[in-house]
């Protein structure tokens, strides 16, 4: 169990795993429903602020790696922002 380490508030440490590109994290998992599908959250990452933007969902492709489908995702949808 997680210790609490707020004096007024709940407040207990966190991590959020992901791959960083430019300015967004990516967390990417593979969830079974009625079949493999792949569910990744996005982050908006500005020290010391991270900020969730929005968990999109996919397909599974065995023949795509998790950091194949960031890349995908970030230049589709985020790239722009960051020029």
């Amino acid at each position: 169990m997680k210790k609490n380490i707020g004096s007024e508030f709940e407040v207990f440490e966190f991590d959020i795993k992901g791959y960083k590109i430019g300015t967004f994290i990516f967390n990417y998992r593979e969830v079974m429903e009625d079949e493999k599908i792949i569910e990744i959250d996005v982050y908006k990452y500005s020290e010391p602020v991270v900020l969730y933007i929005k968990t999109y969902k996919a397909p599974y492709f065995e023949e795509a790696t998790p950091v194949d489908v960031c890349e995908a995702l970030y230049e589709e949808f985020y790239l722009a922002s960051e020029e």
